[in-house]
């Protein structure tokens, strides 16, 4: 998000400061991980092609290990 905002502008409710652009960025990350869990948690988002075989693959070898 940081190179996006430094390329294309940052929002105009961002702060100016370096440390405060860092803990804004941040929050926007947490944000955005929380949305995208509810997503997947309600079955809202379907999953990429071959992902579930590939949860399932590393599961399988996680145990053995």
């Amino acid at each position: 998000m940081t190179a996006y905002f430094n390329k294309t502008g940052w929002p105009a409710n961002a702060p100016a400061g370096e440390q405060e652009r860092k803990e804004f960025v941040a929050s926007l990350h947490k944000q955005k991980t929380e949305l995208f869990m509810a997503l997947i948690e309600k079955k809202l988002l379907p999953l990429r092609p071959g992902v579930a075989k590939l949860v399932t693959i590393c599961s399988f070898i996680s145990c053995k290990v």
